[in-house]
């Protein structure tokens, strides 16, 4: 069977695409489903954010893309987009300073 690519669009935006964030678990069902996953890696510059909705610290949010990663590359993936949450402002924090957006992105992308 042809693998299918695992995105979808936004009607209003043609050129851009939304991928789905997939724990390992749903990683590796998709992964079964026989789709064509993307490498995503992403996380959050807020401590609060990551405290209340993912019950998780900066150091945890690595340790889980470094998990992930491992699984992608298991299965063959190269690297893939790499996206940060909350890095102009946050409902739960405010404001993000610039240089921990930063630190957050270079500390994802060097999951990849």
């Amino acid at each position: 069977m042809p693998r299918r690519r695992l995105t979808s669009f936004d009607g209003d935006s043609p050129n851009i695409r939304a991928y789905p964030r997939l724990n390992a678990k749903g990683f590796l069902q998709a992964a079964e489903s026989g789709l064509n996953l993307p490498a995503l890696t992403s996380g959050s510059a807020s401590d609060t954010f990551l405290a209340r909705n993912n019950n998780s610290t900066p150091e945890k949010q690595i340790d889980g893309q470094r998990k992930l990663r491992a699984l992608y590359t298991e299965h063959g993936l190269g690297s893939g987009p790499v996206f940060l949450f909350t890095a102009f402002g946050c409902n739960c924090e405010g404001d993000i300073p610039v240089a921990k957006a930063m630190q957050r992105a270079a500390d994802l992308v060097g999951v990849c």
